[in-house]
């Protein structure tokens, strides 16, 4: 059987890891979940299940100013409908196929974030990398916490 294991990281960390800090609110469907077949037998192996969280973009904080692969630049997500997948999908999908499949028995190190939030909130301050990803595992926070975020992208945009 394979544990996760969680190496947890600071708000500081996430801001560093984050293409996009954005206020979102959740859309209707909040989430929708994908079923990725990964063999014909489903019943001996599970179809892999992706978790696709629905927003819309109230306010951008923070978008690295450089159009690293063609995605958005500063000013182009607010008020947009955005597709929000969880962090490190491919990876997830290739663990399932190798579990099922090959028999792997590995445990991931996952990056999580310790977030104040209650996910169930329905205006939240998420943290994407470039491919609209969370950018580790419980990459949210609340928006109570926006002050905070913005003096530390302040700081760090500061010191480079």
């Amino acid at each position: 059987m394979t544990q996760t294991i969680e190496d947890e990281i600071s708000l500081e960390e996430l801001i560093k890891r984050s293409t996009y800090i954005l206020v979102v609110k959740k859309s209707e469907p909040e989430s929708t979940v994908e079923k990725i077949r990964i063999h014909e037998d489903t019943a001996k192996y599970p179809p892999f299940e992706k978790t696709v969280h629905h927003f819309q973009v109230i306010e951008e904080l923070f978008v690295t100013p450089k159009d690293i692969d063609g995605k958005y630049k500063p000013g182009e997500l607010a008020g947009k409908n955005i597709d929000v997948m969880p962090s490190k999908i491919q990876d997830k999908l290739d663990l399932h196929k190798h579990f099922y499949l090959d028999g792997w028995r590995k445990s991931p190190i996952v990056k999580t974030y310790n977030s104040t939030a209650n996910f169930n909130e329905k205006t939240l301050v998420v943290f994407l990398n470039v491919r609209l990803e969370f950018a580790v595992e419980n990459a949210y926070e609340s928006l109570s916490k926006k002050k905070e975020i913005l003096k530390i992208v302040n700081e760090s945009s500061k010191a480079k």
